[in-house]
């Protein structure tokens, strides 16, 4: 699956109306936590995706995203993604990426690690075998520390209007903007979220087609509890289905 948890987005400063977002925000970054995820597509149920962020002392934590095929689809193609990164959590709150690993048991040709080496503003990926190093900003993401990132932000009222993702071979860049507040209706019952909406860019900031709703509720900082990607004709949904705070397996 190419989602990120594959999660990212953005203004400066946001202001929530409060009769969308009435309920207390309770942060979450700098948290234990568990949530999982059924993914479908064009209305199929095809995989169960688990996201659990550990603490590993210090301020330095690891989030670790698997999914694994289910139902028609797993007839289909048995396949099983690890993702996991390794990120600080600095005194300002920012989300700073430390390392990713992509696995993906079906295609090990696209098996990647990358390491982030700030002091010299570089991120050093190996794709199969093959290393590529990429000038990086100082607030630049990998894959799956996006959505933390997005997390943070959304909690301090601090969003960017774009964030920049350490890649395989490249850097990409996303534009982010806040969309309206709306109350959804979840396995882990109605939740009152905002609403903010990612589009890919190409490296001279023009939209490539490919664009990410995700439904953050307040109440659990900012957490996608929906996300949803179209890219021309193909649109991929994530539904939340349990989550728990704390290193321990998500109930409902």
């Amino acid at each position: 699956m190419k989602l990120v948890l594959s999660l990212t987005l953005c203004i400066s400063m946001l202001s929530f109306p409060c009769h969308a977002l009435a309920a207390p925000i309770k942060p979450l970054i700098g948290d234990e936590f568990v949530a999982t995820y059924t993914a479908s597509k064009h209305g199929l149920g095809v995989a169960t995706v688990r996201w659990q962020v550990a603490a590993l002392g210090g301020r330095r934590f690891s989030i670790e995203s698997v999914t694994q095929t289910k139902g028609l689809a797993r007839l289909v193609r048995r396949s099983t993604t690890l993702e996991s990164s390794q990120w600080h959590l600095t005194d300002t709150q920012r989300v700073q990426p430390a390392s990713y690993r992509y696995v993906r048991d079906d295609k090990p040709a696209r098996n990647t690690t990358i390491r982030f080496e700030w002091p010299q503003s570089v991120a050093v990926s190996d794709v199969a075998g093959q290393e590529n190093r990429l000038a990086v900003p100082p607030d630049a993401t990998d894959r799956l520390t996006l959505i933390l990132a997005l997390m943070a932000d959304l909690s301090t009222s601090r969003m960017r209007d774009e964030y920049q993702i350490a890649g395989r071979r490249s850097v990409k860049r996303v534009r982010v903007t806040a969309a309206e507040t709306v109350e959804i209706d979840t396995a882990i019952g109605p939740l009152g979220t905002q609403v903010v909406v990612q589009e890919r860019l190409t490296a001279q900031g023009t939209p490539t087609g490919r664009v990410t709703r995700y439904w953050c509720a307040p109440t659990l900082g900012f957490l996608p509890v929906r996300v949803e990607r179209i890219d021309g004709d193909e649109k991929l949904t994530l539904a939340i289905e349990a989550f728990a705070r704390g290193p321990d397996t998500a109930t409902r």
